[in-house]
């Protein structure tokens, strides 16, 4: 805490930190308990503007309220003491992570104008994470501190955490042949893989222009899910007009989301899974399609986690506001609603407004909903769902659809093709002939589920049937 300093070696630093500003003089007698006051209240960000610029005036300080006003950036109404203290905080310099730091390394961090404007506890956090830096990586950290001095204080603090959270990179002590070990590849310290996206993220002139609860939304959920492909996901995000007008909790939940899928799409790479999320994201951030939360009203026995429409001749995908929470913290991950709410809904949707997809009573909009579902389902579990997951879900299409039902009973042709398709998954062959055989499957078909939970199912095993109406091989392009 700068409060450790005495009254006159305070009043120097601020001399030496604000040269630029009209002072006056500086009193015979510093007033020391004043300034301690108005330092802590600073270094908690509890000072408002208004305090600031009486702060700046008292006689420790020597500025004008007007220089205040114009030197100080603004966190909302707060100043952030870094800017009037630079320089290493006491606390920090008398740390271990300080003092086991090279010479070099520490006049590094030192020449930063964004590491000497932290306040004690990010300086500690940099100074932690320092040590186990390659040079190139504390170079591009270093650039990032300085790129983000200007935020506000509470999206510098969680981006320093970010930071200090990600996961680094060791390099393999394996010389390039493959033949050799080279322990000195070990000694030359880690990659940070999340430097340059969050570097791309702060010098966007979307996210600079975002207000700083927006800011805050989109770095607390870089904190959260600290990879790479989240973090340029959600640098993506600020750029959206849809994202811009929604409210703040919308945006919160927009950014949890994003950061979510993005983190599973990334957690098993080169498979099918990361290539539909990856192909989500894309088509949501390719500005054809317009996102939108609203205060969705279920019945009893279901929920809508969110549906397709057009509006204006333009794609909509519209997700039920309740299925996820506001706020910063991270995404609930042990909350199944949410889950499927973001890893089956999104990539269901995309591909529904990707297909043109059109309600009608017939097999082929059948096959587009069981399509959709199983792009969903690969994208959330990892895996192709099995013959009896599929079946069950045929049967809640049948009972949640009206129009693929009619289809079912009343359309014979198209009865056919349905039948056929469920008969790749039957160990009994149906074959209706009649509208009253018809019927009978249908009714035949829901009650098949009951038996499947008790173990009994008539249903075969393996892996469920591919959707014929796959316009793209990767199932979502």
């Amino acid at each position: 805490m700068v409060s450790g300093i005495s009254g006159a070696n305070k009043w120097n630093q601020v001399i030496s930190a604000t040269d630029d500003l009209p002072k006056k003089a500086a009193p015979a007698t510093t007033q020391a308990k004043d300034y301690n006051n108005v330092a802590d209240s600073f270094e908690k960000g509890n000072h408002t503007m208004a305090g600031g610029k009486a702060a700046l005036s008292l006689p420790a300080f020597g500025c004008t309220p007007d220089a205040a006003a114009v030197a100080l950036p603004k966190s909302k109404d707060r100043y952030d003491l870094g800017v009037v203290i630079k320089g290493l905080r006491p606390e920090v310099k008398e740390s271990s992570a300080w003092q086991k730091l090279p010479s070099a390394r520490r006049e590094q961090l030192m020449a930063s104008e964004g590491f000497s404007t932290l306040a004690g506890p990010m300086q500690k956090e940099v100074a932690s994470l320092t040590g186990r830096l390659s040079d190139s990586a504390l170079k591009d950290t270093l650039r990032l501190l300085d790129n983000s001095a200007k935020l506000p204080h509470e999206v510098r603090e969680k981006l320093v955490s970010t930071l200090n959270k990600a996961p680094l990179k060791m390099p393999s002590p394996v010389s390039g042949d493959g033949l050799h070990l080279d322990v000195s590849r070990l000694n030359a310290g880690a990659e940070a893989p999340l430097n340059k996206p969050l570097l791309t993220l702060v010098n966007s002139p979307d996210f600079l222009k975002a207000d700083a609860d927006t800011q805050l939304a989109i770095v607390s959920q870089c904190y959260n899910a600290p990879n790479p492909s989240s973090v340029s996901n959600l640098a993506r995000l600020t750029k959206m007009a849809w994202f811009k007008q929604f409210s703040l909790a919308d945006q919160q939940r927009a950014a949890k989301s994003i950061a979510y899928l993005a983190e599973v799409g990334a957690s098993n790479p080169a498979s099918m899974q990361e290539r539909i999320i990856n192909n989500t994201l894309d088509r949501l951030f390719s500005g054809t399609i317009v996102i939108a939360y609203d205060d969705i009203v279920d019945d009893f026995f279901s929920t809508t986690y969110g549906y397709a429409t057009t509006k204006d001749d333009t794609p909509n995908i519209v997700f039920n506001r309740a299925i996820i929470p506001a706020g910063n913290e991270p995404f609930p991950r042990n909350d199944k609603d949410a889950c499927f709410g973001v890893l089956q809904t999104f990539p269901h949707e995309v591909n529904h407004t990707v297909n043109g997809d059109i309600n009608r009573s017939t097999y082929q909009y059948f096959q587009a909903e069981y399509r959709a579902w199983y792009v969903g389902f690969v994208a959330q579990f990892g895996r192709e769902p099995t013959m009896q997951e599929a079946f069950d879900r045929c049967v809640d299409i049948f009972n949640a659809y009206p129009s693929i039902n009619n289809a079912l009973i009343n359309k014979p042709e198209e009865s056919k093709k349905i039948i056929d398709f469920m008969n790749q998954m039957l160990l009994v062959k149906v074959h209706p002939e009649t509208t009253g055989g018809r019927i009978l499957t249908n009714a035949m078909l829901g009650f098949m589920t009951v038996p499947s939970s008790l173990g009994i199912s008539p249903v075969g095993k393996g892996p469920a049937p591919t959707p014929d109406l796959l316009l793209k091989p990767d199932l979502d392009n």
